[in-house]
């Protein structure tokens, strides 16, 4: 077992500012003090990998034995303090408090049973089966039932063995309700994360699946069955472009939480709630979205992943809105924060990108233009040998309408070549038609020399087909825009012209 499983099961148990319960080791502990140090360093996170650990308690490096026997301690310990943990403090929700609970009563109504307690064992699977019941916890229902089955026929209770063996019977055909639910939003989550289906494949496919789960929510109607179709139906209405229908699908789904208040859990209104924000991106719907975007700064916590993807969305609804300021408020919102340098290096980049086109949007007078090296972005930003993500496309553009803003066209000449390697390679007109067709626009603008009329002319045929497109999956940076090309692009057209006109005043100066 690594150093980091420890962190992250020492991070649940462990708040060193309020509770130190389980550090109180005897020193005279076989190798007390030893333990005290990893107990600590581990809740402190002081260390990397096993190594530093060793180095940082031992002084010098050892034989893997002796430090696998000292974290087998810790963790049997740390295991030990999950059981323990104050729920009122740890479980913010109803529904995370029944389900601790659940899973608590059976443990201790099995360990009764092995000791040979019937009846307390019993009275524990019964409390933990009540909470099954109002939680729709499906699959501990099962576990309780088979044992409460189990004991109803020792004790000879013919009445007790057909009520527990019929509940038993419900619930296993209740489960497999449950796990096609389950089942049929993973494949969607495997298809996207996989990029295996396009658009309109995928549209097929969870249209398919969404009229399945509709069918077995009418006749096996619990939670898991419910969240599993909400989520499929809003997978399918997003790849079909029916965002309004997404949205209301997604306020559906919030109703039937706030219907039955027990099940309700922040992180799911949450989820909601980042639909409905979505939905309103791809709309360009400000003033909705910044009333979803108000819910989602409630409902996750600062300085989270969730927290951070909301803020993404957001700041990408101001930029297609045209709310420059409100997007630079948000982009300071997210680079300020204590946890920003702790995000994952792909996270950081992309709101690297991110400040690029905040720059071209800004009014040359804002404050921002001050902080933002524009030739570091342009000479220095490197484009990375493994695009898996699509950074390159974005740094393309970014850096392609910045050097238009500065009328130098002599540098863009430069990486015409980086766009068309990278279109080549990566852009499909069947998988990112947008994309597709603004490098084709690019290009076109290159191959007359910047000329703004025949640039226009050339170029309206694949503008045309572009907003035909509709944006792809943010989620994305591939086909992400982070200012809408159809938007863009006139900008462009524009600047062509201003540039042109400035080119000849200095000309007949």
């Amino acid at each position: 077992m690594s150093i980091k499983i420890l962190q992250e099961i020492s991070s649940l148990v462990t708040d060193f500012t309020k509770n130190n319960r389980y550090l109180e080791i005897k020193s005279s502990e076989a190798g007390g003090m030893k333990y005290l140090k990893l107990i600590e360093g581990l809740g402190k996170k002081a260390w990397k990998d096993d190594e530093e650990a060793i180095q940082d308690i031992y002084g010098k490096p050892l034989g893997d034995k002796t430090f696998d026997m000292l974290k087998s301690r810790a963790k049997d310990r740390l295991v030990n303090m999950i059981f323990q943990l104050d729920t009122e403090k740890k479980f913010k929700s109803s529904y995370d408090k029944a389900y601790y609970s659940a899973c608590k009563n059976l443990l201790a109504g099995t360990i009764l049973l092995l000791q040979n307690k019937h009846l307390s064992g019993s009275e524990h699977l019964k409390l933990s089966l009540s909470e099954c019941k109002k939680y729709y916890f499906t699959d501990i229902s099962i576990i309780n039932l088979r044992l409460l089955r189990y004991l109803s026929s020792f004790s000879g209770s013919v009445k007790n063995f057909e009520k527990y063996n019929n509940e038993l019977q419900a619930n296993v055909k209740v489960l497999e309700a449950e796990l096609l639910a389950e089942e049929l939003n993973q494949l969607i989550i495997l298809e996207v994360v996989t990029s295996m289906a396009n658009k309109d494949e995928l549209a097929t496919i969870t249209r398919k699946y969404y009229n399945q789960l509709q069918e077995t929510v009418n006749e096996y109607d619990t939670y898991t069955t419910r969240i599993n179709m909400y989520r499929v139906g809003l997978r399918y209405f997003e790849s079909a472009d029916n965002f309004k229908a997404a949205i209301a699908l997604a306020e559906e789904c919030e109703n039937y939480l706030k219907s039955n208040p027990h099940l309700i859990q922040k992180v799911r209104l949450g989820e909601m709630n980042l639909h409905k924000l979505n939905g309103c991106l791809h709309l360009r719907d400000y003033e909705n979205g910044s009333k979803y975007a108000a819910e989602c700064m409630v409902l996750f916590n600062s300085g989270t992943l969730n927290w951070l993807i909301f803020l993404e969305y957001y700041f990408l609804l101001s930029l297609h809105t045209r709310n420059y300021e409100k997007a630079a408020e948000i982009y300071n919102q997210v680079i300020n924060h204590p946890s920003y340098t702790s995000y994952p290096g792909q996270n950081q980049e992309k709101w690297k990108i991110f400040e690029s086109f905040l720059s071209y949007a800004l009014p040359v007078n804002s404050k921002f233009h001050k902080k933002f090296n524009v030739f570091r972005f342009i000479n220095e930003v490197p484009l990375f040998t493994k695009d898996k993500a699509g950074y390159n496309l974005s740094i393309i553009v970014a850096q392609t309408i910045i050097l238009i803003n500065l009328g130098d066209y002599e540098k863009l000449l430069d990486k015409a070549e980086s766009l068309k390697l990278y279109a080549s390679r990566y852009i499909r007109k069947d998988k990112n038609p947008r994309s597709y067709y603004f490098i084709k626009m690019l290009l076109v603008m290159i191959h007359y020399d910047f000329d703004p009329k025949k640039t226009a002319q050339i170029s309206l045929k694949f503008f045309a087909k572009l907003k035909e497109s509709h944006l792809g999956e943010q989620s994305e940076l591939e086909t992400l825009e982070v200012i809408p090309y159809d938007l863009l692009w006139p900008e462009i057209l524009e600047k062509l012209e201003l540039n042109r006109i400035k080119k000849l005043e200095e000309q007949n100066s």
